[in-house]
């Protein structure tokens, strides 16, 4: 199963300092979470108004791992974190 996140940031993109949070909580979280594989973390290269800033990639072994991720304290930690710099976020889950 997959789970991908688009993130766009409140003021024109995401800073250096948003990103190291970022990548550093989806990293924890993949070592915290069992049933979550791997995370990829991707930035937007193309400034355009209707693009997003980042792209998270998780695989996850199926429904109950998501779960578990969306339940688990990192992850609320990171949302807390995130709302004040984060403008708009879209998930979208399918089963390979």
């Amino acid at each position: 199963m997959r789970h991908l996140l688009l993130l766009r940031g409140r003021s024109g993109g995401l800073t250096n300092e948003q990103k190291a949070l970022i990548e550093n909580a989806y990293r924890q979280l993949a070592d915290a979470v069992i049933g979550v594989n791997w995370v990829r973390v991707r930035y937007n290269c193309v400034a355009r108004a209707q693009n997003m800033d980042a792209l998270v990639e998780i695989d996850l072994d199926g429904p109950e791992t998501l779960t578990a991720y969306l339940e688990h304290p990192l992850h609320l930690e990171l949302v807390r974190e995130s709302q004040p710099f984060l403008s708009a976020v879209v998930s979208f889950d399918y089963q390979q």
